[in-house]
């Protein structure tokens, strides 16, 4: 008779280790058709804007002209329309994966009960019935034979028990590393509907931008060189107000503070790399890897409005700001910039930004998103303008500029700037 119900316990604890869960199962295996389809949307979308992106490059070689750069924001334009559904459905696919996780940790949840459930009346049931030590076993068995079957049923019956303790950890361990898995995917979540937030602020400065060159022009193409001429003489004014001031400055620069260039010591701030003006002009800038007069005080990169822009290294935000916010310093420094300070006595700047992602105080890590390209400040075509600084050298602050002296930037030591393309890749 023990024998019996300890081969019914068995089983028991089998089938409940076993059972499915039918309506989590059928709802997760829709859950992860839907994400799949939208993965195929999203591969589509990704070779539409590579395709977008080649069109506005070929524009961009084109002379610069009135017309070429209206046709580069109407291109523009497209491609945000394409990178925002591009995110729309990366969140809906994030969402989808969240949801799958859910009833996954349902599921997990659900057996532990379960089990846990059946293992307690089972050992309970044992506890009521079986308390006989072998010698009595024996004696109740009646013969020898029947003895040596009844202790391997109960051996049996452990060895089931072991299996089922074993399932049951096995389960927490499971529940544990899909919880964490749903953490990850919300946080995801959350930069997705950030970034969605940002794209649009992206649409709406595009569209302003193509507003405003056409009333400055007046649709007219000589005064597009004009501007074109008289921006190219801010620039200009603009760098040596900048040097003369900052000619002045003395920072203390430990020479150890900083890493000596290396590639690979920064990341790439954007996902395609094209230099479009290098770092310096003189022979000397070009030997010491500094900034001096007359030369550029960083690196541009093409990069069309709206192209995303990434921190090339984990650190903390010294400083975001628009200079072109200042009245008498419109389109004439840095635009909408941000300022990065490293852990590794470097710091990054990033300007000429259509939009900033990040705030002062916020912690960054390699690869997070700071900002999209743009055409801020002193500039005559979208693009990123890319500074590498030793950080005791650098500091955000005010230049004596009768123009932009009321526009907080980052202001450095002239020593203490360095040739981004020796850090990079």
């Amino acid at each position: 008779m023990q024998e019996r119900v300890f081969r019914i316990m068995a089983v028991v604890l089998l089938v409940v280790a076993l059972s499915p869960q039918v309506l989590f199962a059928s709802t997760i295996d829709d859950l992860k058709k839907k994400i799949s389809d939208r993965g195929g949307q999203i591969e589509q979308l990704e070779a539409e804007i590579i395709e977008q992106e080649k069109q506005i490059i070929e524009v961009g070689k084109e002379k610069n002209t009135l017309q070429s750069h209206v046709n580069q924001l109407d291109l523009t334009e497209r491609k945000i329309g394409k990178d925002i559904k591009l995110t729309q459905n990366r969140i809906s696919s994030t969402n989808n994966t969240i949801e799958k996780i859910g009833l996954e940790i349902g599921d997990k949840e659900s057996k532990i009960i379960q089990n846990k459930t059946a293992l307690g009346s089972v050992l309970r049931k044992v506890d009521e019935m079986y308390g006989f030590s072998l010698i009595e076993l024996l004696l109740l068995s009646g013969t020898l034979g029947e003895f040596w079957e009844e202790t391997e049923t109960l051996d049996q019956f452990e060895r089931g028990v072991h299996d089922n303790v074993a399932l049951l950890e096995g389960l927490k361990v499971d529940l544990g590393s899909k919880q964490e898995e749903s953490r990850v995917e919300r946080a995801k979540l959350s930069q997705q509907k950030n970034q969605l937030s940002d794209q649009k602020k992206v649409v709406t400065y595009n569209k302003q931008e193509r507003v405003n060159v056409l009333v400055k022009t007046k649709n007219k193409e000589s005064e597009y060189k004009k501007i074109l001429d008289e921006t190219i003489a801010l620039r200009e004014t603009f760098e040596r107000e900048l040097f003369a001031f900052e000619s002045q400055l003395q920072f203390e620069i430990d020479p150890d503070s900083f890493p000596t260039g290396k590639p690979g010591i920064l990341a790439n701030p954007l996902r395609s790399m094209l230099v479009t003006q290098k770092f310096g002009a003189t022979d000397f800038a070009k030997k010491s890897r500094y900034y001096r007069s007359g030369s550029h005080p960083g690196t541009d990169f093409r990069a069309s409005v709206g192209t995303t822009v990434y921190s090339a290294l984990a650190g903390s935000i010294i400083g975001a700001g628009d200079t072109d916010s200042v009245r008498s310093c419109r389109g004439r420094s840095f635009g909408k910039w941000v300022l990065v300070e490293h852990p590794n006595g470097l710091s990054t700047l990033y300007a000429h930004l259509s939009v900033i992602s990040v705030e002062k105080g916020q912690g960054v890590g390699t690869g997070t998103i700071v900002g999209y390209s743009g055409n801020t400040g002193v500039t005559t075509a979208a693009h990123l303008h890319f500074g590498v600084y030793a950080s005791q050298g650098v500091k955000v602050g005010n230049i004596t500029s009768a123009t932009c002296g009321k526009a907080p930037m980052p202001i450095a030591d002239t020593d203490a700037y360095l040739d981004p393309e020796v850090y990079l890749p």
